[in-house]
């Protein structure tokens, strides 16, 4: 195959035009979707986002999907805390994500459907170029991927997505090159990229631990499937394999502190997971439920949910997760099956396996559901799908077309209505309790959503609602708590606060609560206390600090009283309040 040739041919300008118009269309109506979840936590109230200085240290290889922190500094640095930027950027982020899969499925199909030594006949060509847009066409549109794009913080999965596809696509270019005969020098250059492409997909996200074996996969289906031909690789494969481990390791932290030789496997299994809460059967039985609603999902997109809060399976004998497992032995038999006469379906089928590996195998995550988990994934089904399609191109070629648009029109139209959902915080967490009634984190949410909108007494019948299912759940207590201490209900809202404090010891909003809770009952010393613990756990936390403030001008210690609404007014200048204060510290000092 002349893969410079081939290559210009991929070119096809109105192609990728259709594909950046796909998704323009689909999420035009995105860019006001406010912070919503972990948006807040992780975005708008991170104080680490306020600087760009700590992106430019030595530790920035050390932190944890530090690359994307980076873009939502950025982010900060030139719009603040308005979501349009934010949005603008995921849906850039999407549809070069789509791009890169029209590349990955051209040149995927492309060398399967080729020989060493022959070109493509014209007819081929068209199924390619077919199977490359259809793909790329339904993984933009499609409602699944939603809830990445749309869900400012899931630009972690994005953008490791990215570098994930991107390193897959260097490693097919410079393999094209070598088996061609082409510039050495060119092709070493694009497989280093395919390694530097690597490390930033897992700076971006962890899940990205499994891009080694899918470029295995690659090898092994697109170049080489002889035993000595694998083993001349290892003195290759070995180092690289090795170094990118070691990067891993580093990056999770594994370096960090004394750590035993010996212990070596048991320090990796704390690391590798997220919850203690979740053995690693259970979470692994819990996903043979899971992986099939995924599947299922992506054939028939209803049911989305933004918290599904999917019940932990805890035995194998559950009819759920033996359905689920005897699904996954069909398709993985399938893929064996039709490896021969039919590489594109295993391809798919193995790439869908190994990029939701890391967070639906073995190690447990808080949520043993998310549908964003499914963003890289799905280009295993999506794959599958236009290869159908692309079988039968030839002899139905107007049926094919009309059924594929048709596809991507009502794939469209069910996007663009489930982003109407996401335009409020009410609408969503309506919906989220609509189809699952005995979610109490969605009842907790959608609570303080009301809260927001001034629908308070609609507010206390979701958090009462959320403790009837989960009793001991500390945000309820912690947003009904606050709740009732506005409403003067004291002796109510410290029952709520300090049951709180028992679930959240370390949460500064709880801790700020209950100084509030102390400084109505004009106990300030004890007040102080607790809006001094919530500065230092978050120093950015203005209410707090402005708490405090006060405090210390209750108890007459104006001096101090005046460091705290300083360093308020440097951390936060358009703190309302915080000015006005100040003049009555100063006023206070004068006498």
């Amino acid at each position: 195959m002349k893969t410079k040739h081939f290559f210009h041919t991929g070119l096809n300008w109105p192609y990728l035009f259709l594909i950046v118009l796909s998704g323009v269309v689909v999420y035009y109506n995105s860019f006001n979707v406010p912070f919503i979840l972990d948006d807040v936590r992780q975005i708008a109230e991170n104080p680490d986002l306020r600087s760009l200085g700590g992106f430019l240290s030595y530790d920035f290889l050390g932190q944890n999907r530090a690359l994307v922190d980076l873009t939502f500094a950025l982010n900060y640095h030139f719009g603040g805390l308005d979501v349009f930027g934010y949005h603008l950027i995921n849906l850039s982020i999407h549809i070069i994500n789509g791009i890169l899969v029209y590349y990955l499925v051209f040149f995927a199909a492309g060398r399967l459907l080729a020989s060493d030594s022959a070109e493509h006949t014209s007819s081929s060509l068209s199924v390619i170029q077919y199977t490359a847009l259809f793909a790329a066409l339904i993984f933009v549109v499609h409602p699944l991927q939603t809830q990445a794009v749309t869900y400012i913080v899931q630009r972690y999965t994005l953008l490791a997505a990215s570098f994930y596809i991107l390193s897959v696509l260097l490693y097919i270019l410079g393999r094209n090159i070598q088996l061609s005969g082409g510039n050495n020098l060119i092709s070493l250059s694009l497989l280093l990229l395919c390694f530097i492409s690597g490390v930033m997909a897992f700076l971006s996200k962890q899940s990205a631990a499994s891009l080694p074996v899918a470029i295995l996969l690659i090898e092994f289906i697109l170049y080489d499937r002889t035993w000595s031909g694998w083993k001349k690789k290892l003195c290759w494969i070995i180092p690289f394999a090795g170094l990118f481990c070691l990067f891993v390791l580093y990056n999770v932290g594994f370096f960090f502190g004394q750590r035993e030789f010996g212990r070596l496997l048991e320090d990796v299994a704390v690391l590798m997971r997220t919850t203690p809460d979740i053995s690693r059967w259970e979470y692994l039985v819990t996903q043979f439920c899971v992986i099939p609603k995924y599947l299922f999902m992506y054939l028939v997109p209803v049911g989305q949910n933004i918290d599904h809060m999917h019940p932990v399976i805890t035995s194998i004998w559950n009819g759920c997760a033996l359905k689920g497992l005897a699904l996954i032995i069909f398709l993985l038999a399938g893929a064996c099956f039709l490896f021969r006469k039919q590489p594109i379906f295993s391809l798919a089928i193995f790439w869908f396996f190994i990029a939701l590996s890391v967070e639906s195998s073995i190690i447990p995550i808080d949520d043993p559901m998310f549908e964003h988990r499914m963003y890289l994934p799905m280009i295993g089904p999506v794959l599958a799908t236009a290869w159908a399609g692309g079988l039968m191109l030839q002899k139905y070629p107007r049926v094919v077309v009309g059924i594929s648009l048709s596809v991507v029109i009502v794939l469209g139209f069910l996007s663009i209505e489930r982003n109407k959902i996401w335009q409020s915080q009410i609408a969503i967490w309506e919906d989220s309790v609509a189809k699952n009634p005995d979610n109490y984190r969605a009842h907790t949410s959608l609570a303080l959503a009301l809260e927001y909108e001034n629908q308070k007494q609609k507010a206390f019948s979701h958090y009462y609602r959320a403790l009837e299912l989960e009793p001991e759940y500390g945000f309820a207590h912690l947003n009904l708590g606050a709740l009732l201490l506005e409403k003067g209900k004291i002796a109510q809202a410290e029952q709520h606060l300090h049951k709180a404090e028992q679930e959240l010891p370390r949460h500064p909003r709880v801790l700020n609560n209950l100084g509030a809770l102390f400084a109505i009952r004009q106990q300030f010393s004890e007040a102080l206390e607790y809006f001094r613990k919530a500065v230092e756990l978050n120093e950015y936390f203005s209410e707090a600090r402005f708490n405090l403030a006060l405090s210390l001008l209750k108890l007459e210690q104006p001096v101090k009283a005046r460091e705290e609404i300083k360093r308020l007014l440097e951390l936060d200048p358009e703190h309302s309040g915080a000015d006005e204060l100040l003049i009555i510290i100063e006023k206070y000092l004068q006498g």
